[in-house]
């Protein structure tokens, strides 16, 4: 997150919702099944959003 807005990692299937504060680098990792999950930033949707697919 390279701006000063806060930003969310959000993929409702997976039950992730991870802040992600302005100004900061951030790794995350869970668990998911293969598929393709739709993932968006909750204060900017639908703006911001994107498909993950995990094989």
């Amino acid at each position: 997150n390279r701006d000063d807005t806060r930003h969310t990692l959000t993929i409702d299937e997976l039950e992730v919702d991870l802040n992600l504060p302005p100004n900061t680098a951030q790794r995350v990792s869970f668990e998911a099944d293969p598929g393709t999950y739709r993932f968006f930033c909750r204060p900017h949707d639908p703006s911001m959003e994107g498909e993950l697919t995990i094989r």
